[in-house]
């Protein structure tokens, strides 16, 4: 149970780390196209460069990201349908949804594994103006897809966990069996 905490913890502190990062890097696109505009507007000096880095930033900022707010459940949810069902139902299309995003994950992990393997060995670069190696800046999506996952894993015990403890509130309440 204590390497289980430890684990957690670690886990906790990368995506938080990955969150801060994306924080920053969101800060930076913002200074940059700034940057750019008062460039361009006040001495006619246009930087090709900006447009290619903010769209490398803004993959980067989402999967550095996403399961930092999946954790804090921040991703967008209909609220509105959802309230109406009982606690028990909530939970078990918590699990439904939160195993479905996981399989969804590993797909995405997997084939972005490989494309960035693939990548990495044929030495493909973006067809931009800068033209950098491609693996590099996709690396970004197994890994982050790794740690969303995990965290619908997580996820998906902690609904679990309220489907139990629902249970036996309810045994509790009946005095017997669901």
């Amino acid at each position: 149970m204590r390497v289980l905490k430890s684990i957690t913890a670690a886990y906790d502190r990368v995506i938080g780390y990955f969150a801060v990062v994306a924080g920053v890097l969101i800060v930076s696109a913002m200074l940059i196209i700034t940057l750019e505009v008062v460039l361009r507007r006040f001495f006619a000096l246009p930087q090709r460069w900006v447009v290619e880095t903010t769209e490398y930033i803004m993959v980067w900022t989402a999967f550095l990201a996403a399961a930092w707010i999946l954790r804090r459940e921040g991703h967008v949810r209909v609220e509105i349908v959802a309230n109406h069902f009982t606690r028990r139902a909530q939970a078990v299309i918590g699990i439904v949804v939160s195993l479905i995003g996981a399989a969804l994950c590993i797909v995405i992990a997997v084939y972005g594994s490989e494309v960035v393997w693939d990548f990495f060995q044929r030495g493909i670069r973006m067809g931009t103006t800068m033209a950098p190696l491609k693996a590099p800046f996709l690396t970004i999506i197994p890994i982050g897809s790794i740690l969303l996952i995990l965290q619908f894993i997580r996820r998906t015990g902690g609904y679990v966990q309220k489907l139990r403890a629902g249970r036996t509130g309810q045994e509790q309440a009946s005095g017997g069996g669901v």
